[in-house]
């Protein structure tokens, strides 16, 4: 492992849930969700992590979008509630706080152990993973 992070639900700072300090999953079930394609690696972390949290509404999926950069761009535009990287969220955004909608996923490294040519990038990269 060398580096962790947090995928957040996020909604645009002039959606009506953007005032709430406090909220609960059982609050989104009527909003409208910006998702990923069923097959990226972001909307997989996602549904694991609510199915092992016992979280199965029925989420109205207005869009479902292939890159990071769409979904930012209709969450800001105010079309739903989406999902991002902490490290994605912008001043535009707010993450809503709703702990059990937070994923988190780890990102490995690996490499051939008779490639020892490789070791000092693997140690940058190491490194470089503990500043961030």
């Amino acid at each position: 492992d060398f580096l962790k992070d947090e995928i957040l639900p996020v909604v645009s700072r002039k959606h009506p849930l953007a005032s709430r300090s406090r909220l609960k999953w059982q609050d989104l079930l009527n909003e409208e969700f910006v998702f990923y394609h069923p097959y990226s690696a972001i909307q997989k972390t996602i549904e694991e992590h609510l199915n092992n949290q016992g979280i199965r509404f029925p989420f109205r999926v207005t869009m479902e979008l292939r890159s990071v950069d769409a979904v930012i761009r209709s969450v800001e535009a105010g079309l739903g509630i989406g999902f991002i990287s902490r490290r994605s969220v912008n001043k535009s955004l707010f993450v809503l706080p709703v702990k059990e909608l937070v994923a988190v996923r780890n990102f490995h490294l690996s490499w051939r152990r008779g490639r020892p040519g490789l070791l000092p990038v693997v140690e940058t990269i190491l490194e470089s993973g503990r500043n961030l």
